[in-house]
């Protein structure tokens, strides 16, 4: 998932809501009597802290995925033979890894965990090669 029309959408609100509060501010100063000029001005300070709150909430809901970390579970292909010991290629990125079971020159591989700087992998199945004809 992008997060640009998440952050896109958060920084109109803000703009938005924060033009509200000059608004207010503005009634409240010059134009509105007592009573009305402070509603004003507390419903703009409302709606920022809800704004805010709901962009902390949305902004924090995933946990970004970069690195070694973010590679568990990802499929890829032994560049060499991997016994134990080799090279894989995983999302366009080259790794030591390590394959107990073993996994010949181009084997389709999946990152089970990591070890330091190495890929803990294990041979994965090739997929079902499509019917011809279809």
């Amino acid at each position: 998932m992008s997060w640009a029309p998440v952050c896109g959408g958060i920084a109109v609100a803000a703009t938005m809501v924060s033009v509200f509060i000059f608004v207010g501010f503005l009634l409240f100063v010059f134009f509105l009597p007592a009573p009305w000029g402070i509603l004003a001005l507390a419903t703009g300070i409302l709606l920022e802290v809800g704004e805010t709150i709901v962009a902390i909430r949305l902004l924090r809901r995933r946990a970004p995925s970069a690195g070694s970390e973010a590679l568990i579970g990802a499929i890829g292909r032994t560049l060499g033979p991997c016994r134990p010991d080799g090279e894989v290629r995983v999302r366009g990125e080259v790794w030591r890894a390590r394959c107990t079971a073993g996994a010949e020159t181009d084997s389709r591989i999946r990152v089970v965990a990591r070890d330091g700087a190495t890929l803990v992998v294990e041979h994965e199945p090739e997929p079902y090669p499509e019917p011809a004809g279809r």
